[in-house]
């Protein structure tokens, strides 16, 4: 079986219990970005990952609250 892809290392580092803090932070925005950012969000697709449904969007958001 032929392996297709590339691979991506991200550091993300925050104050507090990383675990707790950064997980819900995540979640929080990714919920924003769902119910406030439709427009940015992909018009088609099926199953998708996070990466790519969110995408840009999600990034942003994540940027712009420290």
């Amino acid at each position: 079986m032929k392996q297709v892809g590339w691979t991506a290392e991200v550091t993300v580092a925050g104050q507090g219990d990383s675990a707790n803090r950064i997980t819900v932070t995540c979640v929080c925005e990714s919920a924003l970005t769902l119910a406030c950012d439709t427009e940015k969000l992909p018009k088609r697709g099926g199953v998708l990952t996070p990466s790519f449904g969110l995408g840009e969007a999600l990034v942003s958001r994540l940027q712009s609250g420290g």
